[in-house]
């Protein structure tokens, strides 16, 4: 790349400050965390289950979320992030992460994963000049562009460690959705479907609802301007940050859910529902307006739709819950709009939101025998080597 007359290498943050660089980001890194925390699991049992050095990486990996949902500019409208709490969230990650490689690496005494973890430790050299500026590491490292070459090479090498130590030490490990208590072979973990519907709420609900509409309501008084739609929320700082981290969670969330739960073309239902929630978060109302309105009534009408699929011969429960969710929805028919001054429609709005992850952890509860587990392989099928998602008949 060239900026000017001059050779030009971005770092990775820089990428994320314009779109579409800013949506990509908040998806890739949001929905990426996700995964790499579950990887740490399958780490966990590889290093001897020992809990301390988890929770120390997925610690880590929340702190890349949020470099994720908060990219570095307060100052450019495309970004409207914060770069104290972007930065140091990265620096802790990278430090926190290259401990925990280095130290299982030496336990498993494995020369592929040491040979990673040093060379991504020896890459925190660039930090130096601005740690020590005396260092005499000015005159190398101080050009932007070496630092950039240094930053990308550093986040490819912890991929590659994770990607090899997985392939390497965790190939006997299977994840299987099945029934809990239905085999004598006890799982290396377990997770059932209550604890990722409240993650749901924790995500949705708390972070990405809650926290907003309690800040706006701090520094607005609602009988003067009326409650805020909730595209609204996620315009301004801190509100946008809370939106993009909860979202892309939640999404996750519910993708477990529909994996583990539904079959068929009702999957690619919940599926559809999950991807317009992450879009929905990610894509601001300020920045595409057009794009943002159309993936949040497709969030609705999907999660409307799966919810009236599961009527037939439900409890009466499930019934209340989805009929409420059914007739704040219909706020989204043109010709049944309400008059937004009394904030009806907002209210709906609220109602729709709250009674779908309402439904989701009713759902859950019905279905709570039914549980991700993760199986040691080698001691049930014999010795071969591949990961694979397994479904289980309950």
């Amino acid at each position: 790349m060239h900026q000017g007359n001059k050779a030009w290498l971005p770092e990775i943050s820089d990428t994320w400050v314009h779109p579409p660089g800013t949506q990509i980001s908040r998806i890739g890194v949001g929905v990426g965390c996700s995964g790499l925390a579950w990887l740490q699991v399958c780490i966990w049992w590889a290093d001897g289950k020992r809990t301390a050095l988890r929770s120390a990486a997925i610690f880590s990996i929340f702190l890349l979320s949020i470099v994720g949902a908060v990219c570095e500019s307060s100052t450019a409208d495309t970004c409207r992030g914060n770069q104290i709490l972007h930065s140091v969230s990265a620096v802790v990650f990278f430090i926190i992460y290259d401990v925990y490689m280095l130290v299982i690496s030496c336990r498993k005494d494995c020369p592929v994963s040491s040979v990673l973890a040093i060379a991504s430790s020896l890459t925190k050299l660039r930090w130096l000049p601005a740690v020590y500026p005396h260092s005499g590491l000015d005159a190398l490292l101080g050009d932007p562009i070496i630092i950039a070459y240094i930053e990308w090479i550093d986040v490819s090498l912890i991929m590659l460690w994770s990607l090899y130590f997985m392939c390497r030490h965790c190939g006997d490990l299977s994840l299987k959705i099945g029934t809990t208590g239905s085999t004598d072979d006890s799982p290396v973990a377990e997770w059932s479907m209550p604890w990722f519907a409240y993650y749901n709420v924790l995500a949705l609900g708390g972070v990405s609802f809650a926290a907003p509409l309690a800040i706006f309501m701090k520094d607005n008084a609602v009988s003067d301007t009326g409650l805020p739609a909730l595209g609204s929320l996620w315009v301004t700082q801190p509100g946008n940050w809370l939106g993009h981290w909860g979202a892309c969670q939640g999404a996750i969330a519910i993708c477990a859910l529909a994996l583990a739960l539904d079959r068929g073309a009702i999957l690619l239902v919940s599926l559809f529902s999950a991807a317009s929630l992450v879009l929905m978060g990610v894509v601001t109302q300020h920045e595409f307006p057009d794009v943002h309105n159309a993936v949040s009534i497709g969030f609705f009408l999907a999660s409307t739709l799966r919810m009236l699929i599961s009527l037939r011969g439900s409890a009466s429960v499930n019934w209340v819950l989805v009929l409420v969710t059914a007739m704040s929805t219909s706020r989204l028919i043109p010709w049944l709009q309400f008059d937004e001054s009394a904030s009806v429609t907002v209210v709906l709005e609220y109602g729709n939101w709250c009674g779908i992850l309402a439904w989701w952890v009713y759902r859950s509860h019905a279905n709570n025998k039914v549980s991700y587990q993760l199986y040691d392989r080698v001691s049930q099928c014999g010795d071969y080597k591949c990961i694979a998602l397994e479904v289980c008949p309950a």
